[in-house]
């Protein structure tokens, strides 16, 4: 079962979704409700908003394996700095 979480105002007894669903016609669903504060419907924003334009600067491996390698040598360089302020009684 697919789960989608969108935002809907609730008009004269009706859900209707802010965004365009990709669903046919008379598809059944099931809802769960979570009332959105109030400034939401003002600014029309949504939680993910805020992560627009976060990965903007961050320059990604070319491959998994360069991935992998640049965690192996960000946790070793960690393990020892925490090493050195333990030794140093931080």
């Amino acid at each position: 079962m697919t789960v989608i979480n969108i935002e809907a105002i609730y008009q004269n007894g009706v859900f209707k979704p802010a965004v365009k669903l990709d669903l046919p016609e008379n598809t059944p669903v099931a809802l769960t409700l979570t009332p959105l504060p109030a400034q939401w419907a003002d600014t029309k924003r949504t939680p993910f908003v805020s992560l627009r334009g976060i990965w903007a600067n961050v320059q990604f491996p070319d491959s998994t394996e360069d991935m992998l390698q640049q965690m192996r040598q960000q946790s070793t360089e960690k393990m020892a700095r925490l090493a050195a302020e333990l030794a140093d009684g931080r």
